[in-house]
């Protein structure tokens, strides 16, 4: 093998290890945890908790923050909808907050306060349910667990 062999071996060799730190960083990355969410939900009849997104913490404030941007009928038809119910649990079940109603108008967050014995916890789940137990609704929301 000559040096001009060698060098082309060398540079693909830097390149290919270069790829590997890279994809190595971008992967370590997505599969961080997350902080806040802003995602689309359906929230079905009779007022059930019927959706969950967990987020971290810090743990340097007792309370999380929610919004809703948009709530609509999933199905078309006349928009007269305008609220969404949120709670924070610290699990499938248990709710560690008030119930906290929403109001799509609203030009800032909502404070959700975490109940007392349960400001320790690293993740909490945001579940969400319809304002009126006779509709199902789309709800466009946004979750910060601070």
């Amino acid at each position: 093998m000559g040096i001009k062999e060698c060098c082309e071996m060398k540079v693909k060799i830097r390149k290919r290890v270069l790829a590997l730190v890279l994809a190595a960083l971008f992967l370590s990355g997505s599969t961080a945890s997350a902080s806040s969410f802003d995602t689309t939900v359906y929230v079905g009849t009779n007022q059930n908790w019927s959706y969950s997104q967990w987020v971290t913490r810090t743990k340097k404030w007792s309370n999380c923050l929610a919004r809703c941007y948009a709530v609509y009928p999933p199905n078309g038809g006349v928009d007269n909808f305008r609220y969404v119910q949120t709670a924070i649990f610290n699990s499938v079940s248990t709710q560690i907050s008030n119930t906290v109603v929403l109001d799509e108008q609203a030009t800032s967050s909502t404070q959700v306060f975490i109940y007392n014995g349960y400001l320790n916890l690293d993740t909490v789940y945001f579940k969400y349910r319809g304002n009126n137990p006779d509709y199902d609704a789309n709800c466009h929301v946004y979750g910060d667990g601070l």
